[in-house]
C-alpha cells in the first residue's frame, strides 16, 4: 500500500499525479465505471475531535473537489449507516488485504472509509515504528478479470494524533506529535486520490529539494 507521512498542499494547484497505480495489460489505467455514483461506506465512529457526523460532511466537501475537476467525470455517494464503527478488533472484517489485480478480486459493492481512531490499524498495516507518522492508505482493492474497470476501494485514515484529541501516546523523541485540521483534509483529499487509482506525482520536486527556499505550498495534492 502507498503510505502517506506529512503532507502539504496548496488549495488552488492543478491535481497532476504520476500516472495510474494499476493498468491493463496494455497500458491503459484502469477506470471506474462512471455510469453510477461511487458509493463511500463511511464507519460510523469518530476520527479525534471530529464527530460521525462531521466526518461525513468532509468528506462530501472532499469527494467533491475531485468530482469538480473538468478532467474528471464520476460522482460519489457519500453514505453513513452502513458500516458500525471500526477498530482494530473488527477492521478485518471490512478491510481487503489482498492483491486488487489476482483472480481473488473484491466485488462485494463495500468501500469502506475508515477511521483509525486509535492508531492501531496503521500500526498493524505499517509497523509501530509509523504509528504516528503515517496519516493514511487507500487504493482499488478489486478489478475485473481484464483489469479494466476497478469495482472496490478502500481508505483508512489515522486519526491518533489529529490536534484538539490527540492521543497520550502521540510524543516521538519528547516531542509531541500533532497534525492540524487542515493536515487532516489534505490527507484525505490525496488518499481519494489512490482510491480513485492515482498514484503519486513528483511535479515541483524540486522545490521540496530545496533545503534553502523550500516551498511546500508548490507540491501537488499526490506528491
Amino acid at each position: 500500500w502507498l503510505i502517506l507521512f506529512i503532507l502539504v498542499y496548496f488549495w488552488s494547484v492543478p491535481a497532476h499525479a504520476g500516472g495510474a497505480l494499476y493498468i491493463t495489460s496494455n497500458g491503459t489505467p484502469s477506470v471506474w465505471d462512471n455510469s453510477d455514483a461511487i458509493l463511500l461506506d463511511i464507519e460510523a465512529g469518530s476520527c479525534g475531535p471530529f464527530a460521525n457526523s462531521e466526518m461525513l460532511t468532509k468528506m462530501e466537501g472532499i469527494v467533491a473537489l475531485w468530482t469538480g475537476l473538468t478532467e474528471v467525470n464520476l460522482s460519489f455517494t457519500v453514505a453513513t449507516g452502513t458500516l458500525p464503527a471500526i477498530d482494530s478488533t473488527n477492521y478485518t472484517s471490512y478491510y481487503y488485504n489482498g492483491d486488487a489485480a489476482t483472480t481473488d478480486n473484491r466485488s462485494d459493492l463495500v468501500n469502506p472509509i475508515i477511521f483509525d481512531e486509535d492508531g492501531e490499524i496503521t500500526a498493524e498495516g505499517a509497523g509501530e515504528a509509523n504509528q504516528l507518522f503515517v496519516l493514511g492508505f487507500a487504493g482499488p482493492v478489486g478489478l475485473s478479470t481484464t483489469d479494466t474497470e476497478i469495482y472496490d476501494g478502500q481508505a483508512v485514515i489515522n486519526c491518533m494524533c489529529i490536534e484538539g484529541a490527540a492521543d497520550s501516546d502521540c510524543v516521538s523523541s519528547g516531542v509531541a506529535i500533532e497534525y492540524t485540521e487542515t493536515e487532516l483534509d489534505t490527507t484525505i483529499m490525496h488518499e481519494m486520490g489512490h482510491f480513485l487509482n492515482l498514484d503519486h506525482s513528483q511535479v515541483n520536486v524540486d522545490f521540496y529539494d530545496d533545503a534553502v527556499n523550500k516551498n511546500a505550498t508548490m507540491l501537488l495534492i499526490m506528491y
